[in-house]
């Protein structure tokens, strides 16, 4: 019929992700969408598409609405975040952290996924008895990015959405394809264990100056998404005439 199909990025896409990488680049796919609006340039790069498919960087409307909202939040240089997204190891490191969090002053809280919201107390038993602040749908995962200094992830897009949003991002290094990648970048710490990253921590928090590549960072979030976003479906129907 004629009709352009246009895809919106909504999580993750790295070279592992089978849905964005094709061998044959030459050839078309039948079932593909004809335009992919990505978060930015860098989750180009991390794309192998079919003959006939495009990638347009635009950003993420939603993330700039939230943060633009939420905007009077205050970070707090003393709270660490973790993100469980259905990752054991990651509640393992938070469990054997709590003891060293706690004699450096530091407060722990744990975000859930949603899909996690209903079973969570099956899945970690041990972190409903361990005093940590755990957190569902009563508050915005942005509020968390916006308000915690150090972040903890496993491989998912949570960890750029906090780079992007000015957090320090520490990166469980089993997520090898996201891990090495983030780390060789400048914009993520990795670590193997709960004294690891404690360590990490504390060097980081001791130098007054942290820096890095803004540039790296910007590249996972255009800004101005939805003017970005509205020129980029424009054109699109300007081309089909």
């Amino acid at each position: 019929m004629g009709i352009p199909v246009i895809e919106l990025q909504h999580g993750e896409i790295g070279l592992t992700h089978l849905a964005y990488n094709f061998t044959d680049t030459i050839g078309s796919a039948k079932y593909f969408p004809d335009y992919i609006l990505t978060f930015g340039d860098y989750w180009i790069v991390n794309m192998r598409l079919p003959k006939g498919s495009i990638a347009v960087p635009v950003g993420s409307v939603y993330a700039e609405a939230r943060i633009k909202k939420l905007a009077y939040i205050k970070r707090q240089e003393k709270l660490i975040v973790f993100y469980s997204n259905f990752n054991k190891a990651i509640i393992d490191v938070l469990m054997d952290l709590i003891g060293l969090a706690k004699e450096n002053n530091y407060n722990l809280v744990c975000k859930l996924h949603p899909r996690e919201y209903e079973n969570w107390k099956t899945l970690y038993p041990e972190l409903e008895q361990s005093g940590v602040e755990v957190i569902d749908y009563s508050m915005d995962i942005y509020e968390l990015f916006l308000s915690g200094k150090h972040h903890v992830c496993g491989g998912s897009t949570t960890a750029f959405e906090a780079v992007a949003t000015g957090g320090v991002v520490h990166l469980d290094i089993s997520a090898q394809d996201i891990c090495g990648d983030l780390t060789e970048l400048g914009v993520a710490q990795a670590f193997s264990s709960a004294d690891e990253l404690m360590c990490n921590i504390l060097e980081l928090d001791s130098n007054s100056v942290r820096s890095y590549n803004n540039n790296v960072a910007n590249s996972f979030f255009e800004s101005n998404a939805l003017e970005n976003q509205i020129n980029a479906i424009k054109n699109i129907i300007e081309q089909i005439g």
